[in-house]
C-alpha cells in the first residue's frame, strides 16, 4: 500500500473542496426532483426530504469548515441558482 503525506492545509483544502461541491450537487439534484413535485414516486419523495435534511445539516457543517465570506457565497449562490 503506498502512503502520501500530505499537510494539514492540504488535507483541509481537499475536506472543503469535496464538502462545496458534494452542496452544490445535492442543491441541483433537489432542484431537480422540487420541479417535478406534483409526479414524484413515493420513493422519489422520500428522497426529496432526505435531500432538504441535509442540506441544512451540510450548511451547518460549513459554518465550522468555511470562512464566513466562502460560506454565505455558496449558500447564496445555491439559493440564487448561479
Amino acid at each position: 500500500m503506498l502512503k502520501i503525506q500530505i499537510s494539514d492545509e492540504t488535507a483541509d483544502s481537499l475536506f472543503r473542496d469535496i464538502l462545496i461541491e458534494d452542496y452544490r450537487r445535492l442543491k441541483s439534484d433537489t432542484a431537480a426532483l422540487d420541479a417535478r413535485l406534483e409526479t414524484l414516486k413515493p420513493y422519489e419523495f422520500e428522497d426529496l426530504c432526505n435531500n432538504r435534511r441535509w442540506l441544512q445539516a451540510m450548511a451547518t457543517i460549513m459554518e465550522y469548515y468555511l470562512p464566513p465570506d466562502q460560506m454565505k457565497e455558496v449558500l447564496g449562490e445555491a439559493t440564487t441558482g448561479q
